[in-house]
């Protein structure tokens, strides 16, 4: 059904797109790609991620679409409920876009002043937490919004957090940073933990019901019990097995 090949994505419906993003609804009903037109025959159409597409995650069949924005789009959420998709830009001046799967029109505009990293709603839905990359020597900022309102809450400086995780029931928010994996109370945006650094990059990660963290590095995973804050577990591939670039329980 699915034909991926350098970060290409062909549809049973020959609609072929350059991906940069994707997320699948909590109820796996919806798929939602960001990414760009590639070549079609011998035209070739605009390949900046700007475009969003959802699609049918059981047939494929395409479903609406976000006319091409100004901004290229880096990050991209659902909702618990999947009644909404956050889209987090990048550039000059970028912003959280919120969408309405119903309408596919968008509801809410949050203002950032540096590039979206990563989203993730709270379990009920009323905030929303949001990555911003800074610069390559300075950390990133978190951020915690009221969405609806358009208005940030509050937010944790001088940490990064490439990949954002929550677990639905503990009002803990995981972040992981190029080595290092960062554990928030969302209350009052505190960090209450910090691990080690490692050798290598943290290339994506996962939080169960189980109170798990599951993180994806160059070729092994490592869990975490999160209520201990301890390692269980560290799986090594083969050496010469590729990046493992998503994890998910």
């Amino acid at each position: 059904a699915l034909d991926i090949q350098d970060n290409q994505i062909k549809l049973i419906n020959n609609q072929l797109l350059s991906v940069k993003s994707a997320a699948i609804s909590t109820d796996k009903k919806y798929l939602a790609i960001v990414g760009g037109d590639v070549t079609l025959g011998n035209v070739t159409k605009n390949r900046t991620p700007s475009l969003v597409k959802l699609f049918d995650t059981q047939t494929l069949q395409f479903i609406n679409k976000l006319p091409r924005q100004s901004k290229r789009f880096n990050a991209v959420a659902f909702s618990p409920s999947g009644q909404y998709l956050a889209l987090g830009e990048s550039g000059r001046k970028p912003k959280i876009k919120i969408i309405d799967i119903n309408s596919f029109k968008i509801i809410s505009t949050l203002p950032v002043n540096n590039k979206v990293m990563s989203l993730v709603f709270s379990s009920e839905e009323k905030y929303l937490f949001s990555n911003q990359y800074v610069a390559y020597d300075k950390p990133g900022i978190t951020h915690k919004w009221q969405w609806k309102k358009a208005r940030p809450i509050k937010k944790i400086s001088g940490i990064s957090n490439r990949f954002l995780a929550l677990h639905p029931k503990e009002n803990l928010l995981v972040g992981g940073q190029e080595n290092q994996l960062n554990i928030i109370e969302t209350n009052d945006m505190q960090t209450i933990f910090q691990s080690k650094n490692y050798d290598l990059v943290i290339n994506d990660l996962a939080v169960n019901v189980k109170k798990q963290i599951v993180a994806g590095f160059q070729n092994h995973f490592v869990y975490w019990d999160l209520k201990q804050l301890k390692i269980n577990k560290s799986i090594h591939l083969n050496k010469n097995s590729d990046n493992i670039s998503q994890v998910s329980f």
